[in-house]
């Protein structure tokens, strides 16, 4: 259980600002800030008011803006101040030590929204959203947090659940009337139809894991082939900007090198490598093995070839997607079907490169309203799903075992009650709120 004494946390990032956001959760948040701030007046719920900053008892050290945030409507459901002070880290540093020895101690990583879940404010599909939006690299995986943080997917488990819970009533009523009263096939039929519609309802909301891994994690795409193919200036051509150093000569680039780009609202992180061919030294061995290496863990191959260079044999892969470079260099190109042609020199074809990665990157994802983004959410999920085809298997082929089928349904309420967090361990919470910033 979450403990009921007061935290204190810059909320703000660290560093020299015009204002920096001080924030105090807890019983004592008021009897605090009048310490600190010599009032004897009561601070107005949602009102913000300018007071002076004492230290040390009577020295005074800044002016800020105070806003009282009265429990339960607060960010954590207690008692919460908002200091607005000057953003110098010194003046930060004096207001949060000056806080902490009147009663208050730091926050841990992630406190503050993890109060706001123990107290019923969120629940922890919802918290894992907060976490989710603040690492948000793109307009669209902003929207989609938003959609998550505001509640749109707890609110479908929600429903499933609520169905299941009356599908079990139902059951357990069967138990009790004879089994001379009733259509007991009438009711198999109606147990089986109403759990068929739950099953596609949790496998809508596992279709969208993909697409919110995708927004959160992003892809990886390797541009490989042998050296001189012109890898490097591709790269170079595709994120506008000289990250990879090019060169006429034959294998420039020795190790890894990655860079980011946002496409279609997706984090991508290209990655170009060492040229795959026999290697002469150790530090060329080296280029060749990390080449590999990255080759396995892409979610998307470039295989660039050139005119005065062939293409590379990288077995049966499904994700690779064939690219011929240099084509200013030739007088008559004949194009072949599947393969992307470009002039990365001139950035002729880049724009074309683009698309077709985004279309072969987001074919195998659905487009949902909303998304679940942590294995967490998916193997709850996933268990809610199997125990739900296991209930239908029984109605399936032993209509008379109720009971088997009321066990798996009570397995799949329990397993919507772990995505929610309401049957979660201190393990799983932990792991969920430390990667939370001490603000947050």
């Amino acid at each position: 259980m979450i403990e009921k004494d007061t935290i204190v946390a810059q909320a703000t990032p660290y560093g020299h600002s015009s204002v920096a956001i001080i924030r105090t959760s807890g019983p004592n948040s008021l009897r605090v800030v009048n310490t600190i701030t010599h009032s004897d007046k009561p601070l107005l719920n949602r009102r913000a008011v300018l007071l002076p900053i004492y230290i040390d008892g009577f020295k005074k050290i800044d002016e800020a803006v105070f806003t009282y945030f009265a429990n339960p409507k607060s960010y954590t459901g207690e008692d919460v101040v908002e200091i607005s002070c000057h953003g110098n880290p010194i003046i930060v540093e004096l207001v949060v030590e000056a806080i902490c020895e009147n009663g208050a101690r730091i926050a841990e990583p992630g406190e503050f929204t993890k109060r706001a879940f123990f107290n019923n404010k969120i629940d922890l599909s919802q918290a894992e959203a907060v976490g989710s939006l603040i690492s948000a690299q793109s307009k669209e995986a902003v929207e989609h947090q938003v959609k998550n943080l505001s509640g749109v997917v707890s609110a479908e488990v929600k429903k499933i659940k609520t169905s299941l819970i009356n599908i079990l009533s139902s059951l357990e009523f069967q138990f009790d009337i004879s089994e001379f009263e009733g259509d007991l096939n009438e009711n198999v039929n109606k147990f089986y139809k109403e759990l068929k519609n739950n099953t596609l309802s949790v496998l809508k909301i596992l279709k969208s894991y993909d697409m919110g891994v995708a927004y959160t994690s992003g892809f990886r795409v390797v541009i490989c082939g042998l050296a001189n193919a012109g890898k490097s200036t591709m790269m170079n051509s595709m994120v506008k900007s000289n990250r990879s150093i090019t060169s006429s000569i034959s294998g420039t680039t020795r190790d890894v090198i990655t860079s980011s780009m946002i496409i279609g609202g997706v984090p991508i992180t290209l990655v170009d490598t060492a040229g795959l061919e026999k290697a002469s030294n150790e530090i060329e061995k080296e280029g060749v093995e990390r080449a590999k290496k990255e080759i396995d863990k892409a979610d998307l191959i470039l295989s660039v070839s050139s005119p005065d260079t062939k293409k590379i044999d990288l077995g049966l892969r499904e994700n690779i997607l064939d690219v011929y470079n240099k084509i200013d260099s030739l007088k008559k190109l004949n194009k072949k079907k599947g393969v992307i042609y470009i002039s990365a020199l001139k950035k002729t074809g880049v724009d074309n490169l683009l698309k077709e990665i985004k279309n072969r990157l987001f074919l195998r994802l659905e487009s949902p309203g909303s998304t679940i983004n942590t294995i967490r959410q998916k193997e709850s999920l996933d268990s809610c799903f199997l125990s739900t085809q296991t209930a239908m298997g029984i109605l399936k082929t032993n209509p008379g075992g109720l009971e088997l089928v009321a066990y798996e349904v009570r397995e799949a309420i329990n397993n919507l009650d772990s995505f929610l967090g309401k049957t979660t361990t201190d393990e799983i919470l932990d792991s969920v709120f430390s990667g939370f910033c001490v603000g947050k």
